[in-house]
């Protein structure tokens, strides 16, 4: 035995012809686990799975990698409120907004916001203007 390689003393299969087969197999399967799969790929079947984003998220970075991989559904945290969508009279800014929806129509996210039912309490100025008139 002496001058054997570990896997000829254990195993005689493993020939050099099988060695490298055999290493090349788990190659292979290494590079197909680098897919990792995402809470959406689990779920897929039952419901979405959303996350809260901002504009900020869309860039290129880990945030947006994170919400590629996991998630299959966005939801806008404040881009779609009035507030930053029409902050003064005569004025809108949709840009933020519009951000995030075409990043979610871009990778086939869905994209939905949510309805502040508080309005009445957190009016913009210019509103609570309008409404003492």
């Amino acid at each position: 035995m002496k001058g054997k390689n570990f896997f000829y003393h254990f195993n005689p299969f493993f020939s050099m012809k099988n060695k490298f087969f055999f290493l090349l197999l788990c190659s292979f399967s290494i590079f197909a686990q680098t897919k990792t799969k995402g809470l959406k790929d689990y779920y897929l079947n039952y419901f979405p799975v959303g996350v809260a984003v901002t504009p900020r998220m869309m860039d290129d970075g880990d945030e947006s990698s994170l919400i590629l991989t996991q998630f299959n559904s966005i939801t806008t945290e404040n881009a779609m409120k009035m507030g930053p969508i029409h902050p003064e009279e005569n004025r809108y800014n949709f840009a933020p907004a519009d951000k995030i929806v075409d990043f979610a129509q871009k990778i086939r996210l869905k994209c939905v916001d949510t309805i502040y039912a508080g309005i009445v309490k957190h009016q913009i100025g210019f509103l609570q203007k309008m409404t003492e008139k």
